[in-house]
């Protein structure tokens, strides 16, 4: 099994959101309440802990969802076994 960690250390309010087990949770977040550094961890945290599981990142538009996935890119390459730049997929 792949033994990796995640340094993140989240504020109050996304602490909030880590520790709640509701089945979805919505939250009002502000332009600076840390969105795409949270969804970063939230995706690289299912990915570790389910390998092989599908995860989507959905944005409004394209220059949206290209922001964590180069983030994801630079900052996870140890653990990327294969990515597909013209799909925007990762592995």
């Amino acid at each position: 099994m792949l033994q990796v960690q995640i340094e993140f250390h989240p504020h109050k309010g996304q602490q909030r959101v880590l520790e709640s087990r509701a089945r979805f949770r919505v939250c009002a977040a502000g332009r600076r309440w840390g969105k795409t550094v949270f969804g970063i961890y939230l995706v690289m945290s299912q990915a570790i802990e389910n390998p092989g599981s599908l995860i989507w990142w959905v944005s409004p538009v394209y220059a949206q969802a290209m922001i964590p996935y180069r983030r994801i890119l630079s900052t996870a390459r140890e653990i990327i076994a294969d990515h597909n730049k013209d799909e925007k997929r990762i592995e």
